[in-house]
C-alpha cells in the first residue's frame, strides 16, 4: 500500500506534503526531532509510519510508544488513535497513574507518560512491584517511540534521561521527538545528542497550506499593562472566552469575583473554573462540558478561567482569549485554543502580571519586551515560529549542552543496578508536592480504603501556614509502622504538626475544615469550609496471590520453552539487531531465549524442594506422586493451605539463585558454538545466568547451598529435547562459602556490560511473561 492512501484511510484527508515528507523521513532515519506548529496534524503524521511498517512486512519496529509529558495528553491521544487503530488489529493501550492497564507495555501501541517510560528504562516500572521490574524495559528494545511535546520537560532531568535511554538503546530504538514550540538551535543541539536528524515545518508552509484550504488560522494579538480582573473579563468577553492565567490560586481568585460581577450586572453567563485540584471525577465533569461548550460551531456562551491545564489536550476553540503573560513557548500553546480551525480571526489579549513565578523570570521579561515592541499584530504560524526564536534564543540549547552526560549516565547505571527510587528526582521530576486530606479527625479513617486526597505544592502550604495561628490545631502527620511512608498502611498515629518548617519531611498530612475547603465549583482551597474527605472503598483491597496447578518439572520447561517461541514474532526486530551483533541467525537467538526459558526452574530439583513437593501433594492434596515437580496444586483463598505453607515442614529452599548456579555449565556450552570473542561470549553466559537468577525478583542477590537430586542431569536434558545434544553438564552442589561468592555473580549496566544488560531485558521478558503465561492457562 502506498502511505498516502493509508493516510487518507486513517484520517479521512490526504495528507500534507510535509507531513508526507516527515513520515517517509521517520521510516528512514532511526532518530528524527521536529517542529511544526500547533495544529499541523503532528500525531498522525508521527503513528502512520509504524502502521505502514507493520502492514507492509518492513522490519521496522516490534511496538509503538507514544509517549506525553501530561495524563491528561495521554488520555486525549488514546481517544483520538485507539478506535481507529484496533479496526486494523492493533491493540492500543493506556499505562500512567491512575490508569494501570499495561504494565508490563504489552499493547501494539502504548500510550504512556514520560515517567512510565523513564521509569521501567531505570528499572524502578511504576506499575509493577518491584520484584516484576525486569520484565518492562524489554519493550524497549525493537521499539518506536514518539515522543510529543517535549518542550514541556525539564532539559537537566526527564529530557536528559531521555536522551541518555536514546544512546544507551542506540541501535534497538528508533525515536521522533515532537513539539511545536521549539527554536532551531535546541532541535540542532537535541539531535546532535542523539546522533539524529531534525526538521523545521516552517510556518510559511502551514499557513501556505491552510491558504489553499482557505482556513489561515489568524489571530490579533494585543499586550496591555494592567492586570487581569473580572472587569477586564466582562469587558473583552465576546461569546466563548477562554481566561488562562499562571497560578491555581489568581484561578480562583477571579472566578469569585467575576460570579460577583455578574450577579451584580444581572449578565446571564455561565463560568467554568478549572485547574489541577479537583476530585478526578468532578474534573472530568469539568472538562466534557467545557470540550463541549468551546468545540467547533458551538453556540452556547460561556467564560472559562483556567492555568495551564488547558494548554496542551484539550480539543477546544474559543473565540477570546485573555492571558497572562508567560514565556512564549507557553503563550503559542495558549494561544492555540483560540479560533484554531481558521474560519474567523481570533482575538487575544495578553495582560500584566505581579509576579513571574512560576516561569522563568527573564523569559517572561523577554516575551513581554517582544509583544510591547511587536503588538498589534496579526499573528499566524510564521509569527508563532518568529516569536519562540526570538525569545527563546540560546536559552534551552545553553542548559542541555551545560549538562554532563556522562555524570547521567553514572546515576542511571547506579539505579539499573541497585534499585533506588532516590534517583528519580534527579533522572525524572522531583515532586515538590505534598498530598493532603481534609478532616477534622484523620485518626478516625481506615486509610486502607483511601480517603480523597489533593495535592499540592509543600511552598504553597507552608507559606499559607506561616499566616494561621497555632497550626498544631489544625496540621495532622500520620507515623507509620516501621517509619514507612506508605498512606495505606494499617497501624497509624496521627500526631499534630508542631513545627511547619517540618513539613517538607513528610509526602502527606491532614488538614482540618477550619483551614481547607473544597468544592465542585473552584476545586480545593486553602480557607475555611465544610468539606470532609470521604472513604473511596467500602472494602479494603487485597493482594492478590496467585493459584497454582500441579505440574510436573518436565511439562512446565516444555510449556515455558512453548510459550517463548509462540512469541518469536513479537521480537523480530530486537531479535534481528541481536542477530546483527552476534554475526549469527535470528532463530539462534531465539534459540538461547528457549534455552533460557527450559532451564530457569533448574533449582526445583535441588532435593529439600522435590521432597517438600511430593510432601505436599500426598498430605495436602491427597497425590501420591513420586514426580519431580515443578508446581504443586495451591490455592490462596484456602485457609488451610495458607496455613499448612507457612509450617517449617512445608518450606521450600530458595531455587532461582541457586538453578542459575546449577546450570551454568550448559550455558557456556551452547554459547560455544557461536565462536564469538570471549569477552562477548562472557556477557550472554552472564546476561542467561541473570535471568535465570531474577525470574522471581529483579534484584535477587541472595544465594543458598545446594544440593540437586542424583537424576537432575537426565530430567533437565530430556526438557532440553532439542537444544541440547549431549547429557546436561551441571554444578551439582554448592556450599555455604561458595554461594556467597556466587551471590556477586550477575550482569551489570556498565557501558563495557551493555550487550549483556540488554540481554538480560530480552531474556527476562520474554521469560517472565511465558512463565506467568503457562499457569494462568491453566487455572
Amino acid at each position: 500500500m502506498v502511505i498516502e492512501i493509508l493516510f487518507k484511510e486513517l484520517t479521512g484527508y490526504n495528507p500534507y506534503p510535509f507531513q508526507l515528507q516527515v513520515s517517509q523521513e521517520i521510516l528512514k532515519n532511526e532518530k528524527f526531532v521536529i517542529t511544526a506548529p500547533t495544529g499541523s496534524g503532528k500525531t498522525w503524521m508521527s503513528v502512520i509510519p509504524f502502521v505502514y511498517a507493520k502492514e507492509n512486512n518492513i522490519l521496522f519496529a516490534d511496538r509503538m510508544f507514544y509517549v506525553l509529558p501530561q495524563r491528561t495528553l495521554v488520555t486525549a491521544v488514546a481517544n483520538a488513535i485507539k478506535s481507529i487503530l484496533e479496526k486494523r488489529n492493533l491493540k492500543v493501550t493506556v499505562q500512567m497513574g491512575g490508569q494501570n492497564e499495561d504494565p508490563y507495555f504489552e499493547g501494539d501501541v502504548i500510550v504512556t507518560t514520560i515517567d512510565q517510560i523513564l521509569a521501567a528504562y531505570l528499572g524502578l516500572s511504576y506499575g509493577t512491584s518491584r520484584n516484576a521490574s525486569n520484565i518492562a524495559p524489554g519493550a524497549l528494545l525493537g521499539s518506536y517511540i514518539v515522543l510529543d511535546e517535549f518542550h514541556l520537560l525539564e532539559a537537566d532531568k526527564s529530557l536528559a534521561t531521555y536522551i541518555d535511554m536514546m544512546n544507551f538503546l542506540s541501535l534497538f530504538v528508533r525515536t521522533c521527538m515532537m513539539t511545536a514550540t521549539a527554536t532551531e538551535k535546541y532541535l540542532d543541539a537535541i539531535s546532535s545528542k542523539i546522533k539524529g536528524k531534525y526538521q523545521v515545518v516552517s510556518g510559511q508552509d502551514i499557513v501556505h497550506l491552510q491558504t489553499s484550504m482557505n482556513a489561515v488560522r489568524k489571530r490579533e494579538v494585543i499586550c496591555c499593562d494592567i492586570p487581569i480582573d473580572a472587569e477586564v473579563i466582562l469587558k473583552q468577553h465576546k461569546d466563548r472566552t477562554l481566561v488562562v492565567v499562571n497560578t491555581v490560586k489568581k484561578v480562583q481568585a477571579l472566578y469569585n469575583e467575576l460570579i460577583e460581577k455578574i450577579k451584580e450586572s444581572g449578565f446571564d453567563i455561565e463560568v467554568i473554573c478549572l485547574h489541577a485540584r479537583f476530585l478526578k471525577e468532578d474534573r472530568d465533569t469539568l472538562e466534557l462540558k467545557i470540550k463541549d461548550c468551546l468545540k467547533r460551531n458551538s453556540k452556547k456562551e460561556i467564560i472559562v478561567i483556567a492555568n495551564q491545564v488547558v494548554e496542551v489536550g484539550l480539543d477546544i476553540s474559543a473565540s477570546v482569549l485573555i492571558s497572562d503573560l508567560c514565556p512564549a513557548n507557553a503563550l503559542i500553546q495558549r494561544i492555540g485554543r483560540c479560533e484554531r480551525y481558521g474560519e474567523f480571526i481570533g482575538k487575544v489579549f495578553v495582560y500584566a502580571i505581579n509576579n513571574h513565578l512560576p516561569y522563568d523570570k527573564d523569559l517572561v521579561n523577554r516575551t513581554g519586551d517582544y509583544l510591547k515592541e511587536q503588538t498589534p499584530l496579526f499573528m499566524t504560524a510564521i509569527e508563532e515560529l518568529e516569536m519562540v526564536e526570538t525569545v527563546h534564543a540560546n536559552r534551552e540549547e545553553k542548559l542541555l549542552n551545560s549538562l554532563s552526560f556522562s555524570k547521567i549516565r553514572e546515576l542511571v547505571e547506579k539505579t539499573q543496578n541497585e534499585g533506588k527510587r532516590s534517583s528519580i528526582k534527579n533522572l525524572i521530576r522531583d515532586i515538590d508536592n505534598i498530598q493532603v486530606i481534609i478532616h477534622p479527625k484523620p485518626w478516625e479513617l481506615d486509610l486502607l480504603k483511601k480517603p480523597e486526597y489533593f495535592s499540592i505544592p509543600y511552598s504553597t502550604l507552608l507559606n499559607y501556614l506561616r499566616n494561621i495561628e497555632q497550626p498544631n490545631k489544625h496540621v495532622f502527620y500520620p507515623e507509620f509502622p516501621n517509619d514507612s511512608q506508605s498512606k495505606y498502611s494499617k497501624e497509624v498515629h496521627w500526631h499534630p504538626l508542631e513545627d511547619i518548617n517540618n513539613i517538607h519531611n513528610y509526602l502527606f498530612v491532614s488538614l482540618s475544615p477550619n483551614i481547607a475547603s473544597y468544592s465542585k465549583e473552584i476545586g480545593f482551597s486553602l480557607d475555611k469550609g465544610e468539606f470532609i474527605s470521604k472513604e473511596t472503598l467500602s472494602e479494603i483491597e487485597k493482594r492478590q496471590r496467585f493459584s497454582y496447578k500441579k505440574e510436573t518439572y518436565m511439562e512446565h520447561a516444555m510449556e515455558v520453552r512453548k510459550k517463548i517461541r509462540n512469541s518469536d514474532d513479537k521480537y523480530n526486530v530486537a531479535t534481528s539487531q541481536f542477530a546483527q551483533i552476534l554475526n549469527c541467525n535470528s532463530d539462534f537467538v531465539d534459540e538461547l531465549a528457549e534455552l533460557v526459558g527450559g532451564l530457569h526452574d533448574a533449582g526445583k530439583l535441588i532435593k529439600k524442594n522435590v521432597l517438600v513437593s511430593q510432601k505436599w501433594q500426598k498430605e495436602i492434596i491427597g497425590d501420591k506422586t513420586k514426580e519431580y515437580l515443578a508446581h504443586t496444586d495451591f490455592d490462596p483463598s484456602n485457609l488451610y493451605h495458607l496455613q499448612k505453607e507457612k509450617e517449617k515442614e512445608f518450606k521450600r529452599a530458595h531455587h532461582a539463585a541457586e538453578g542459575a548456579c546449577a546450570v551454568r555449565p550448559i550455558l557456556e556450552l551452547q554459547t560455544k558454538s557461536l565462536q564469538l570473542e570471549k569477552e562477548i561470549a562472557a556477557q550472554i553466559i552472564l546476561s542467561m545466568y541473570t535471568t535465570i537468577k531474577r525470574h522471581h525478583g529483579a534484584y535477587t542477590k541472595k544465594m543458598e547451598e545446594y544440593c540437586l537430586i542424583e537424576d537432575a542431569p537426565k530430567v533437565i536434558e530430556k526438557s532440553l529435547k532439542g537444544l541440547l545434544e549431549n547429557e546436561a553438564p551441571l554444578i551439582m552442589e554448592v556450599g555455604p562459602s561458595k554461594a556467597t561468592i556466587y551471590e556477586k555473580v550477575a550482569v551489570s549496566a556498565a557501558d563495557k556490560q551493555k550487550l549483556g544488560w540488554l540481554l538480560y531485558w530480552y531474556f527476562s521478558r520474554r521469560l517472565r511473561l511465558a512463565d506467568q503465561l503457562s499457569q494462568q492457562e491453566k487455572l
